[in-house]
């Protein structure tokens, strides 16, 4: 019947036959192509553990519990704290230093993965400075002096809510906020000073679950006001348990 068709038809049908066929190849094809995005996916939202394909797992923040710490802070003018400790030993050996730190104990108490609230109570010092700088330039003997001739103490007890993200085990990194309270220790007796308190804000990193680093400003309030020159930087470093 084909060969009953005039030549002009003929050459009509067979380019009717290749289009057809082009079309189901490419048709064919199609379903190959399309097979490869579910593999892409699955390589993507999995990795090899012990040899085998195995579904990676949805990162959590590592979860820590209750540590008690015992902290040391320096307190200055400005954030550069090398730059501090050289001009206080310069001017008066170690006595400047003592002046400006505090020291006690911290307990952290964490809220979930990623919260926490944490409270301190850092004791200083008030004492007779310069007799101190002019009697010796040894640290020991500058502390025991102004701790022994101290004319006052006092205690700081601040009360931060933080967020603390660790992406591992051996680090974190956390970010903090919250009131300060402030108390005088006078020959035995606690006063608490009323209508003065502190705003404290400051981050920090923790390494190996033990060691503790924290910059931070401080800034003295008169209720709802603040009090002008008040504000200074702090360095804090501690041990955790």
């Amino acid at each position: 019947m084909i060969t009953a068709l005039p030549m002009k038809m003929k050459t009509y049908l067979l380019l009717f036959v290749l289009l057809v066929t082009s079309g189901w190849v490419c048709a064919q094809n199609v379903p190959a192509h399309n097979q490869q995005k579910p593999i892409m996916d699955t390589i993507k939202t999995t990795h090899f553990e012990n040899g085998m394909l195995a579904p990676k797992k949805k990162y959590k923040n590592k979860k820590d519990h209750a540590r008690f710490g015992i902290k040391y802070y320096y307190n200055a003018e400005s954030p550069q704290m090398v730059r501090n400790l050289q001009s206080d030993y310069q001017n008066s050996g170690y006595v400047d230093i003592i002046r400006k730190s505090t020291f006690g104990p911290s307990l952290r108490i964490p809220l979930g993965r990623t919260f926490y609230l944490q409270t301190e109570a850092l004791f200083g010092l008030y004492s007779n400075w310069e007799a101190a700088a002019e009697g010796s330039d040894k640290f020991w003997d500058q502390f025991s002096y102004c701790l022994s001739n101290r004319t006052g103490s006092y205690m700081w007890v601040p009360l931060y809510v933080g967020v603390r993200w660790a992406p591992a085990t051996i680090f974190a990194l956390k970010g903090f906020v919250g009131p300060q309270v402030d108390f005088l220790l006078t020959q035995g007796n606690i006063s608490f000073v009323k209508d003065y308190y502190s705003i404290v804000a400051g981050a920090g990193l923790d390494l190996f679950r033990v060691f503790s680093f924290e910059l931070g400003y401080r800034v003295a309030m008169n209720r709802l006001s603040v009090v002008e020159y008040s504000g200074h930087w702090f360095l804090a470093t501690s041990l955790m348990f």
